[in-house]
C-alpha cells in the first residue's frame, strides 16, 4: 500500500500506523524509520486483505513531533467470481 501526504518540509518525518481503533491513544502503534523533511510518501507492505488501518504522519519541529489529522484505509480485498 502506498501512502501519499503533503508534506510540511519542516523537518524529518515519520509515519505512524495503527491497526486497532483505539492504537494511537493506547501506544498501540508503529512509526517508520526516519523520513527526509520533503518525501512524501511510504510504502506499507504486508497488508492485512480486508485490514483497517490508520495512519498518520509525525513532523519534527522545535516543540516536538507534530501529529498530522488521522486517515484510514482498508487493505484490498480479492472477489473471486464463480461461473
Amino acid at each position: 500500500m502506498r501512502l501519499t501526504w503533503r508534506p510540511a518540509a519542516a523537518g524529518a518525518q515519520l509515519v505512524a500506523i495503527a491497526t486497532r481503533p483505539d492504537g494511537f491513544e493506547t501506544g498501540r502503534y508503529t512509526v517508520s524509520a526516519d523520513l527526509p523533511a520533503g518525501q512524501d510518501q511510504f510504502s506499507l507492505s504486508p497488508v492485512e486483505p480486508g485490514g483497517v488501518y490508520l495512519w498518520r504522519v509525525l513532523t519534527r519541529s522545535g516543540a516536538g513531533w507534530v501529529a498530522s489529522d488521522t486517515a484510514t484505509f482498508t487493505g484490498p480485498t480479492c472477489v473471486v467470481d464463480t461461473p
